[in-house]
């Protein structure tokens, strides 16, 4: 297993802060700038497989509150 250098480490906890932090209408463009890292990624980095988490988490919930709001009241 190859060691990740700071460099990776420093940018695979920025994207992680950028996720937990990022607002709505930036989701899509965060989620393309980690799945890229992911990528480029010489070892298997958790932080920027948690940040994906996040995001796609955010985006998902997202979804499901404005779907909730466009259904009718019984």
């Amino acid at each position: 297993m190859t060691s990740q250098n700071p460099e990776e480490m420093n940018k695979s906890e920025e994207l992680l802060r950028r996720a937990r932090e990022c607002k709505g209408k930036n989701f899509k463009k965060l989620l393309k700038e980690i799945e890229n890292a992911i990528e480029k990624s010489k070892v298997n980095d958790e932080k920027l497989l948690r940040a994906k988490k996040v995001v796609t988490a955010r985006i998902s919930s997202r979804r499901t509150k404005e779907k909730e709001m466009m259904e009718p009241e019984s």
